[in-house]
This record gives structure tokens, sequence and C-alpha cells, in this order.
């Protein structure tokens, strides 16, 4: 039995175990499809850091996945919506996502289409080399490059719940103040004086954004929202799998650089440096024609967007892991550390010397754990 695209299987849920509202919304889509009551099981999928629940839905002739999300953030333009909204905007532009078979917007309650449990990172630690990591990535790049492109063309923004662009706020307030509340502070229990760090980090982070074209933003593109899908013209080869995309309601107009940072600096996959330049020289020749500005500003920008979507990492492992308690987080906070040091050694400006500092304190308490 599949675990799904969410996690890990665990046993089989009676249906009072799902919200009332859930089991009827199920109960109706399935009815209409000709699926009997007695003909279909629901078993729960362990959840990601958010607060959606997910159930695969085993019926005559396969399965289908139950997203549950009755409190989505947002105010007029919530979540779901907005997952609601990109999952067809996203089909519509050639990237493979999770087709949605119904929805009760206002219950938060979704059938979607059962993308199985080929998540990429499971893919990179049973490869078998280094070329064939290379391989599969290069299959998701090419995914990368038209999402950033071809979804980038007539997006909506009105329908992003959270912001429509990724600005200067976000990366001083969510990144950069995440990774200072929740890691500094909350996890390691620094102190730190007033807010010299985001004032310090503010004009680099606005002339970053103001340098960088904006293309679609996953903004969480990494190895657990990415699904190898076999389908019936693949022929044995892992990376010629299809690549599906998921976790993509956070959508938005952002930098090239963040989702290729990404992508490549993802803590669970913790990529060898070989790899990643050769990753790094495929994406610049292949974004060459279209987008040739991304390859002129590359070096100055991809490094600092690198270490802005760091931070927030480092952020959100700790709040998760840390304070929520959620299992599958503090166990990378080690590699997402070593990528936050390699960055900060390999950019040379003043404005992160509070930063530097920083993390020089943090990593002697660091130490002091091991």
């Amino acid at each position: 039995m599949q675990t799904g695209p969410m996690g890990e299987l665990k046993q089989m849920t009676p249906l009072d175990k799902l919200r009332p509202e859930g089991t009827a919304f199920l109960r109706s889509f399935l009815s209409r499809r000709g699926v009997l009551e007695n003909q279909w099981q629901v078993v729960p999928l362990a959840g990601d850091g958010s607060g959606r629940s997910y159930f695969r839905v085993i019926c005559p002739g396969g399965s289908l996945i139950l997203l549950d999300h009755p409190y989505p953030p947002g105010r007029k333009i919530t979540e779901n919506d907005s997952f609601d909204y990109l999952a067809r905007h996203l089909a519509q532009v050639g990237v493979a996502v999770p087709a949605v078979y119904d929805r009760d917007l206002k219950q938060g309650l979704f059938v979607l289409e059962d993308l199985g449990d080929r998540h990429l990172v499971q893919a990179v630690q049973e490869a078998r080399d280094m070329n064939q990591i290379i391989s599969l990535y290069k299959s998701v790049i090419d995914v990368l490059i038209v999402m950033q492109i071809q979804a980038g063309h007539r997006l909506d923004g009105t329908m992003c719940f959270d912001t429509p662009t990724y600005d200067p706020e976000l990366v001083q307030n969510r990144e950069a103040g995440y990774f200072l509340r929740e890691f500094a502070v909350g996890y390691l229990g620094l102190e730190l004086s007033g807010d010299a760090i985001t004032r310090a980090l503010l004009p680099v982070i606005e002339q970053t954004i103001e340098q960088s074209p904006m293309v679609f933003l996953h903004r969480d593109f990494q190895s657990r929202n990415i699904l190898l899908q076999k389908t019936a013209d693949d022929v044995g080869a892992e990376d010629k799998a299809r690549v599906r995309v998921i976790d993509f309601q956070g959508g938005r107009l952002g930098p090239p650089y963040y989702d290729l940072a990404a992508l490549l600096n993802d803590p669970y996959t913790d990529l060898d440096s070989v790899v990643k330049e050769a990753l790094i020289e495929y994406y610049l020749n292949e974004v060459a024609g279209v987008m040739p500005e991304v390859k002129a500003h590359f070096a100055a920008l991809y490094p600092l967007v690198a270490l802005f979507r760091n931070l927030q990492v480092l952020g959100a492992f700790a709040y998760l892991g840390h304070k929520q308690g959620k299992p599958g987080f503090k166990e990378y906070i080690p590699a997402a550390w070593r990528n936050l040091v390699r960055l900060l050694e390999s950019i040379h400006s003043p404005a992160l010397a509070p930063l530097s500092e920083l993390v020089a304190r943090a990593a002697l308490v660091l130490a002091n754990r091991c």
C-alpha cells in the first residue's frame, strides 16, 4: 500500500475519525462516481509542517487524496483559494501538479489526484552514483524553468493569499527575522540587542530584489515537494519519471534564484558541491536564451538570495522541530547550518557583518551541544 505525497502510511482510520464535513464531502464525491459505501477506505497520511491534513482514499480502480484544511491563513483570499487557483494556473502552462477533482472552499476540502510516494529525496538517497543524481536534478530543473517563465506570465497576484511578490518586508521579517526569533533566540537561547541585524540587511535585501528579474516563485521548491511519477511511456530509467510539483500554494512572483537555491541547498538531500556546480551550469545554459539577465546577475545575486532562503529554513526547522516538537526537522539543522556558514563565507559585504558576528556566537553554542 502506498504512503502518498505527504508522508508515511498510518493505520486505517474509521470514518468517524474524519471531520463530519469531510466524511459528507467524500461520501458525496464517491457516490457520484458510483463507488458504494463499502468499497472505499481512508488512510491518514503523516502531514507536513502546516495545518493541512491528508488522507488516502482507496477505492476500486485506484486511490485519491483528501486534503482537509479548515482554518487556512489569509483574509479575503485564503491559502485554500490560492491552492485552487494555482493548481489550475500551473497545469495550464504545462507544470505537472495534482489534478483537483472536487473542492469545497468554504469547508476547506479538496479531492486530489494521488501522485504516489516517490519523493525526489528518496530517489537521491537510492541513486547509484553522482551521475544519476545530476540526471534526476536536470529533469527537475527543466520543470523549474517552465514554471518560472510560463507560470510567471499572466499570474493573477490578487489570488496569492500571502503577498503577490517576494518583497523586502517579507525577507526582513519572515526570513531574516524568522531566523533570529526562532533559531538564534528560540532554539539557541542567544540574546539580541535591538534590530541591528535586520536593519543592516535591509539595504542589501532591497537592492537584491530591485536588481532581480521577476518570475513565478514556488518558495518551497525542495525535494519533499517534488515527486517522481512513472508513466506508461517510461521504460525503466528513474530520471525519465515524470516530475510532479506539490505544495505550491505559497506561489507568487519573485527572483529566479530563490527556487534554484531552495532546490540545490536543500538540507534533506545535502548535495555535494560538485553536483551543485554542475546543476548551476546546466540551469544557466538552459535559461541563457530566454532570460539572459539571470546569468548576467547570477554571481552577484544568487548567493544573497540563497542566504535569505537559508535563514528561512533554519527558522522553520527551529520553529517546527523545537517549538512545536514535530518530527523530521531538527535532525536537518546541521546540514542547513553548514549551508549558512558556506554562504556567508562566499559573500563579502559590510552589511553582513552583524549577521556574521551572530553566526560566530551561534557556532560556539552549537559546538557545545555536540
